[in-house]
C-alpha cells in the first residue's frame, strides 16, 4: 500500500468517526456515510465503508448492525466517543488531527 493510500485509508476512518459522532445514539447508515465520503474522494464504494466499519467495530469504536438487505447502521462506543471528543489517544491506523485548541485559547 503506498503512502497514498494509507493517508486516506486512516483519514477516511476518522471521517467515518466523525460522521457516527454527528448521528448521536441513533447513529448513520452507510449512505449516509457513502455520501460523506464520496464527496471527498470519489472512488468510495460501498464496500469500502463496510469494510472500514468492521475494522472499527474489530476496535471496539462503533457497534455496527449488519443487514442482508438493508443498510448497515453505525454507532459509536463510549471509547469512539472519548476518540472523536479527544478524551483518549489515538491508536495508529486512524488519522486524528492534533487537537490544536485547549486550556489558555479562546474558542
Amino acid at each position: 500500500m503506498t503512502p497514498h493510500e494509507m493517508s486516506r485509508l486512516e483519514a477516511g476512518r476518522w471521517h467515518i468517526i466523525q460522521t457516527c459522532h454527528i448521528g448521536g445514539h441513533i447513529g448513520v447508515t452507510e449512505t449516509m456515510l457513502f455520501h460523506t465520503l464520496a464527496g471527498m474522494w470519489a472512488a468510495t464504494t460501498r464496500q469500502w465503508i463496510r469494510d472500514q466499519l468492521a475494522y472499527l467495530a474489530d476496535r471496539g469504536l462503533v457497534q455496527v448492525e449488519r443487514h442482508e438487505v438493508k443498510d448497515w447502521r453505525a454507532t459509536l462506543t463510549r471509547h469512539g466517543v472519548d476518540l472523536a471528543t479527544y478524551v483518549t489517544d489515538c491508536e495508529p491506523g486512524i488519522d486524528r488531527p492534533k487537537k490544536y485548541w485547549g486550556e489558555g485559547c479562546a474558542r
